[in-house]
């Protein structure tokens, strides 16, 4: 087993051990410090995806009833339970946004907790600054759980000077404040915002604070975990290459008693790769080796290899 060897772990030990257990070694290498961060802040990005997910589509909605409502018959009676649907889905996808960002704030703490970097608590200050907007839409998932669902409606302001229409999606100050567990900051902000809350245009501000944040901090994370990552996908490559090179060897297996190997080419090129290919002489030299070196992204196929893929496609050329 590879683990109960000393790292840095070599090619040749990686290869003994994955021929010798292949499940084993792949795990062990995930189990490496570098395997279990890279996983840890790939499931904070996952949270951060979801967040990002949940506040476009209620930023989507908002933008789609602001069209709905240029509509001649919109505002017809008949359509008054698609107004309704309107409104229920913005609710239904605040409730998402707020608590998903509540999930992210959550395990990115936990991820600090376990992975810290310089500089994070002041930059959480410089991204989301003393204007109470990370608190409140924080506060807001628990305002819902312990309170209500926020009540909210739409307003449409027209300006018949310049012709321009706005269409809002408000939420009340003083049903909010009836909840009495907001902190210092998500209370200021909220009377700041007196007598409405704008959900599309606090949604869309906080979006952008936060995947900057992130941006920055999986860069920094990048930079001060650089060696145990690195040495994880050296690990990585290595046993991907070794996996490829068992793989060239079954699709030569594979091929050798077929008329014409390049009936596959379209399995593995896309159309522009296939226009290049086509480019050089039917199935010359250059050609093969352009195939190889287009699909062979973790260089696993040695001489050896590209030898036999020569003599093959020679072969059937011949036939």
């Amino acid at each position: 087993m590879l683990i109960s060897t000393e790292e840095p772990w070599t090619s040749e030990q990686i290869e003994n051990a994955y021929f010798a257990d292949f499940q084993g070694t792949s795990k062990d290498i995930e189990s490496t410090e570098g395997g279990l961060l890279w996983a840890e802040l790939e499931a904070l990005h996952c949270c951060l995806f979801v967040f990002t997910s949940c506040v476009n589509d209620l930023l989507d909605i908002i933008s789609d009833f602001a069209h709905e409502t240029t509509k001649n018959n919109f505002w017809a009676r008949i359509n008054e339970i698609k107004q309704d649907e309107y409104s229920n889905k913005v609710r239904k996808n605040i409730f998402c946004s707020a608590a998903a960002a509540m999930a992210l704030v959550d395990h990115a703490r936990r991820f600090f907790d376990k992975y810290p970097v310089c500089l994070y608590k002041e930059k959480i200050i410089e991204s989301f600054g003393g204007s109470g907007i990370h608190d409140f839409v924080q506060g807001l998932r628990n305002y819902i759980v312990h309170v209500k669902i926020a009540e909210a409606n739409w307003q449409i302001n027209y300006d018949f000077v310049n012709g321009k229409r706005e269409v809002k999606f408000l939420i009340k100050t003083d049903s909010l404040l009836e909840y009495k567990m907001w902190n210092s900051k998500a209370k200021s902000y909220i009377n700041e915002n007196y007598p409405h809350i704008d959900v599309y245009k606090i949604y869309l501000s906080y979006l952008e604070k936060v995947e900057k944040f992130h941006q920055w901090h999986k860069s920094k994370v990048i930079s001060q975990y650089s060696e145990c990552i690195s040495r994880y996908f050296k690990y990585k490559k290595c046993l991907n290459k070794l996996k490829n090179k068992i793989s060239w060897n079954l699709i030569f297996q594979q091929i050798q008693n077929v008329d014409d190997p390049y009936v596959y080419l379209s399995q593995y090129l896309s159309s522009i790769q296939l226009e290049e290919i086509l480019s050089y002489e039917y199935k010359s030299k250059e050609q093969i080796d352009r195939v190889i070196e287009i699909i062979d992204i973790n260089k696993a196929c040695d001489d050896s290899l590209r030898e036999k893929a020569h003599l093959l496609i020679m072969k059937s050329n011949k036939a």
